[in-house]
């Protein structure tokens, strides 16, 4: 009789240490979602003050006069493309809620015609890359960060014509207003152009070749 009743009890204990073990599972499962929720609602307020931060400066650069960097723009892709006759406009339309800046290029033909096109479509000679460029120096700039532009084969689409003019205006960053580049890329047409040449290795470290 003592041996059956010391079975129940030993069977009782063993389902009390079982939920107990259980509901200590689902109290550390509840403090995970927990955390998760909590870091879910961080990241959804630092998106929403960083939306906040971009109107702000999208803002302080319009109240500045965007003509400046339409402009800048403009003589950019001029010192490339000096035999092309080149005007830059930009446009600011609400779209989805928000405002989304336009860039058009015009170009005015020796045969009298006038092309305009959107900046994000525009081709030949790169003149897409070059404008993408002369934006990022501008917004880097203009918002203080750290003067160093890095390109992953940005600009290979410029013309074989275009390149020293190109390099040219690169230089003018850096004597202007103190940027330094770095441009990776597989196009051999730039390697007389830099101060310092590195190769990637088969072991993946970095070999200085020029500098």
């Amino acid at each position: 009789m003592l041996d059956q009743i010391q079975e129940k009890v030993n069977n009782l204990i063993n389902k009390i240490d079982f939920w107990e073990e259980e509901a200590r599972r689902l109290r550390q499962s509840i403090s995970d979602l927990t955390k998760e929720q909590e870091g879910l609602e961080r990241v959804i307020e630092r998106n929403t003050k960083a939306d906040v931060v971009l109107t702000h400066l999208f803002d302080k650069l319009n109240e500045r006069g965007l003509s400046v960097l339409d402009k800048l723009i403009e003589e950019g892709i001029t010192v490339i493309y000096p035999d092309r006759n080149f005007l830059v406009r930009h446009e600011v339309k609400e779209e989805r809620g928000s405002n989304q800046l336009n860039f058009y290029l015009l170009e005015n033909r020796p045969d009298g015609k006038e092309i305009v096109a959107n900046m994000r479509n525009a081709t030949g000679g790169g003149v897409r890359a070059v404008a993408g460029l002369i934006c990022t120096y501008y917004y880097l700039l203009k918002m203080n960060a750290e003067r160093l532009i890095t390109l992953d084969e940005g600009l290979s689409q410029v013309s074989d014509q275009r390149v020293e003019n190109l390099f040219e205006l690169i230089k003018s960053f850096g004597k202007d207003s103190g940027f330094k580049m770095l441009l990776i890329t597989h196009d051999v047409r730039f390697r007389p152009y830099f101060d310092r040449e590195y190769q990637v290795t088969r072991g993946g470290s970095l070999k200085e070749i020029k500098g």
